[in-house]
């Protein structure tokens, strides 16, 4: 059942104190994690917000890119050169698969905290709902690293699922505190507030809402002059 396997990841994440990259690997070799996600649903939530973008793009980065839903959901999978980025092989496995038609698209196993390319090398670089895996304390590091990946005129764009402030809040209140997860940076306040330095934001999309508990946004941060 979905919810079983909901469950199971959150317990992943939240107690179990591995790595994201053992995590991942985990649940894409059980199947959960495209079962949990609902592939085909979050393909076209994510699609709503690209086809708003008010323009093309052509060379785009997706961090944290998993089995390739967000990649799915670009207007210009088939046109652009997409690189996805992620450091599971058992996520990058299913999104090879997924895309071998496409030979504008290739995928890389690493870690988005050493990011290995040209500055000024991508016009769109995007994260859906990874940025609670950014180190605490290194939040700078990561947005600098991004600003200076992005050409001058460049989109980064983040999913974020503001439900886990209050399961930060209350995980740590029970003395919880998961070493691979960054709960404040999953949360769009914080997210602003980390990159307001190198970017200003453009555009918040609210996705889905239940009021106190739960906020899926997209935010679509334009690179500062």
């Amino acid at each position: 059942m979905r919810w079983l396997d909901q469950i199971y990841w959150l317990k992943k994440e939240a107690l179990s104190n591995q790595s994201p990259k053992d995590i991942y690997d985990d649940l894409a070799d059980k199947g959960i994690y495209e079962s949990s996600i609902k592939y085909g649903r979050r393909v076209k939530r994510l699609n709503k917000v690209f086809a708003r973008m008010g323009r093309e793009f052509s060379h785009i980065l997706d961090l944290a890119c998993g089995t390739g839903a967000l990649i799915d959901a670009l207007p210009w999978k088939a046109t652009a050169e997409i690189v996805g980025l992620d450091v599971s092989k058992n996520m990058l496995a299913v999104a090879e698969k997924r895309f071998k038609t496409y030979q504008n698209i290739k995928f890389i196993k690493g870690d988005f905290m050493n990011l290995d390319f040209p500055p000024a090398s991508f016009d769109l670089i995007t994260n859906a709902y990874a940025t609670r895996f950014i180190p605490a304390g290194r939040e700078e590091e990561f947005v600098k690293s991004v600003a200076n990946l992005l050409m001058p005129d460049g989109r980064f764009v983040a999913f974020g699922d503001g439900s886990v402030r209050w399961l930060g809040d209350l995980l740590g209140f029970l003395g919880i505190k998961p070493t691979s997860y960054n709960f404040k940076m999953n949360y769009h306040r914080s997210i602003v507030k980390q990159f307001e330095k190198y970017f200003r934001l453009e555009k918040l999309v609210v996705m889905n809402k239940i009021p106190m508990v739960y906020s899926n946004n997209a935010l679509v941060f334009k690179k500062a002059q």
